[in-house]
């Protein structure tokens, strides 16, 4: 066996592996999976602290908020 052969012998064999590597992740990363993961991680980071506080603010002081509101308007 020649030395090209060899390489193609084990670039289809690298290229089969990949193929199986990316249908197993498909079947894990279904859409739902994938907004789940990511409901975890705003619910978790510093994303949902901001939320918090704004919701915090607006609840303790909602003029700002009604003018902005009509600024908008």
């Amino acid at each position: 066996m020649s030395h090209v052969e060899q390489l193609e012998r084990e670039t289809e064999q690298t290229r089969a592996e990949i193929s199986s590597t990316l249908d197993e992740l498909r079947a894990c990363m279904t859409p739902g999976h994938v907004l789940d993961r990511l409901a975890d991680r705003v619910s978790q980071g510093a994303g949902a602290a901001f939320t918090r506080n704004l919701k915090d603010q607006t609840v303790n002081n909602p003029l700002p908020v009604m003018l902005i509101g009509a600024g908008l308007a």
